[in-house]
């Protein structure tokens, strides 16, 4: 799932949310740190049961 993700960032493929900008301009993050997270971020640890 991750990596679909990745390609769809890498693509293009993707826009902030009101709130999401919202909370990157409270946190002083730009966009490009988020893309720059999500495309080197790896997952550390699974949750299989997890609803989400």
């Amino acid at each position: 799932m991750i990596e679909k993700i990745k390609q769809q960032v890498k693509a293009g493929n993707y826009r902030f949310t009101i709130h999401g900008f919202e909370r990157c301009v409270e946190r002083h993050i730009s966009p490009k740190e988020v893309k720059y997270a999500i495309l080197s971020g790896e997952i550390i640890e699974g949750y299989p049961e997890d609803k989400y």
